[in-house]
Parts: structure tokens; sequence; C-alpha cells
């Protein structure tokens, strides 16, 4: 009896000195003196707004500032945000009226009763990463349109040529407005560039104006 107290009271010790022990361990987390605590924006007064912007701004700067004084590489700023206010601002003037009245229309060739078109095949035909099966597929294919086109005309009557022909010219003239349409485009920009001090060279090794000729 007297040795299961005194096991006890061994093991209560023990409990006791482990919480001691913890309790040296732990170490309270105390905020800095300098640094004030946050408050979100909504909470803070116009004035308190506006050193807080500002504080933000100088730090940006700082940081900017010992980063090039290390040589450590600088994000470039963005300098075609011009060709995008120039295109907005043309958009918003008519520009997309210009394009919606373009006809588009899909070629089509009729062989009976099926339709066979000619530009979803071009456009397929047309991508860099195809293989050569691909391309023997496009060139058999190209040969057996072209036969199907020339049996289609021999069996034309002389006013379906005729009609064939104006449909033709009409084609050809609306790709020669696109063209004049798109060399216009091209002098404005160049004009765009060299008001803003871009030379034409630079700006076609600026990976900047790759990115805006994108979107």
């Amino acid at each position: 009896m007297g040795d299961t107290l005194n096991n006890g009271e061994y093991a209560r010790s023990l409990s006791d000195n482990d919480s001691e022990l913890d309790k040296k361990k732990r170490k309270n987390r105390r905020r800095r003196g300098r640094q004030p605590r946050f408050r979100p924006y909504p909470t803070l007064s116009p004035d308190e707004d506006v050193d807080t912007v500002e504080a933000v701004a100088d730090r940006s700067d700082r940081r900017r500032s010992d980063r090039h004084a290390n040589g450590k590489p600088m994000a470039p700023f963005n300098t075609t945000q011009f060709l995008l206010e120039d295109l907005a601002a043309r958009t918003e003037e008519g520009a997309q009226d210009d394009l919606n009245k373009l006809p588009n229309r899909q070629r089509s060739i009729s062989v009976g009763n099926e339709q066979i078109s000619v530009h979803s095949y071009s456009d397929q035909g047309s991508s860099s990463g195809e293989s050569d099966t691909d391309k023997g597929l496009d060139q058999d294919f190209e040969t057996e349109y072209l036969s199907v086109k020339r049996e289609r005309m021999d069996n034309m009557t002389k006013s379906e040529l005729q009609e064939e022909l104006l449909e033709r010219d009409r084609d050809t003239e609306t790709l020669h407005d696109e063209c004049e349409k798109m060399h216009s485009e091209n002098r404005h920009l160049k004009e765009l560039l060299a008001a803003n001090g871009i030379a034409y060279e630079e700006a076609q090794l600026s990976p900047a104006a790759q990115n805006v000729a994108a979107v």
C-alpha cells in the first residue's frame, strides 16, 4: 500500500516537472514595437489611405532602386500600351462595323447531293506541325478536288460558266479590298510606332510588340 502511494506521488511529481519545463520552453510571441497593427482599407480615413498608397509606392521605388543598383534584372515597362489604346479608340469609331460588312461565306462545291468544303481542308493543311501522312492526304485531296472541279466545269452550260466567272471576279475584288485595308492598317501602325520613338525593326524584335500583335 505504501509502495503504491509512493509511486503515485513520484508520477505526479514527474508530470509537474514536465509541465514546468513546457512552460519554460514556450515563448510568448510579441509584436514588434515599430510595426503598426494592420488595419483593412475600409477602416482607414482618407488621409490614412493616401499615406498608405504613398508608402507602398515609396517602398516599390526603393526595391526597384536596390535591384537596379545590385545589377538584378528589371521587369520591362509596358511601352506598347498606346497601341492598345489606339486599337480601342478605332474600334469604338466604327472599325467593327467595317469588319461586319465583309462577306463571311464558306466556299463549297456541289457534287451530286454532297457539299465539299474547301476552307476546312485548306485550314487543316496549313498547320505547321503536319506529318508526312497529313501531307499525303492533302495532296490526294487537291488532286481529287481538281479532277471534280474540271468535271463540274465540263458539265456546266455557258450561262453557268459566265455566272461562275462573275462570282470569281467578286471574290477577287473582295480580297483586293481586304489587302488594301491590311496595308493601310500596317502603315498606320508604323506611323504610330514612329510617333512614340520606336523603330519598326526594333518593334519586330520586341516580345512586348509580339504580344500586342497576338492580342
